[in-house]
């Protein structure tokens, strides 16, 4: 009787081995199953290495073209800065009523003249050419409108022959203060490059 026993606890200890390998096996099967899934998505896909280096790390010729375009920045702006080192910009100067345009400019000139030689003591100093910058409208024809009040005037631009005059002028400008009224309501400024002007602005 007890070997009848012993055989049959053989026997179920035999059906729960298989049965817990069996279990086993599909456990093991449904997580591979599971994994192999959550990789084919593409959030957890992994990168494309080669294209990752590709989009985000600069080559040789971005570096090259960096470079060439900060040079010719740089030139661009030196020599703007070359041009505009011997002007002067001279703001609120009424406008001449002459009908030319050079005849304005010859009354820009003589006013200039004046100035550098009655007020700042330098003499003729050689300006070059007197430029009003922006567009003339009506409004900028003479000293005054019909109802006595002072127009709005262009800014004037004075080409002097080099930087050493212009320096020249800026060293004597205070004594523009105690000028006559001509003399003393306007004001006198570098002619600044974009970049300057906006160094200028960024630093008041």
């Amino acid at each position: 009787m007890s070997k009848v026993i012993e055989q049959k606890m053989e026997d179920l200890k035999d059906q729960n081995s298989m049965l817990i390998e069996r279990k086993m096996l599909s456990f093991e099967k449904t997580i591979e199953e599971k994994f192999d899934k959550l990789l084919s998505n593409e959030v957890f896909k992994a990168p494309d290495w080669s294209q990752v280096v590709q989009r985000n790390v600069p080559t040789v010729k971005d570096f090259q073209d960096i470079m060439k375009e900060t040079i010719e920045r740089d030139k661009k702006e030196n020599n703007e800065k070359t041009k505009r080192e011997t002007n002067v910009i001279i703001h609120r100067l009424l406008e001449s009523g002459k009908e030319t345009a050079k005849e304005r400019a010859e009354d820009d000139l003589l006013f200039f003249n004046r100035m550098t030689t009655e007020v700042l003591g330098l003499g003729n100093i050689g300006a070059v050419k007197a430029i009003r910058l922006g567009a003339k409208t009506g409004n900028d024809e003479g000293n005054q409108n019909a109802e006595g009040n002072q127009k709005r005037s262009r800014p004037l631009k004075i080409v002097l022959p080099t930087k050493e005059k212009r320096d020249l002028l800026f060293r004597n400008v205070k004594k523009l203060k105690n000028a006559d009224e001509m003399f003393k309501s306007i004001s006198l400024a570098y002619d600044l490059s974009q970049d300057e002007r906006k160094t200028y602005e960024s630093n008041n």
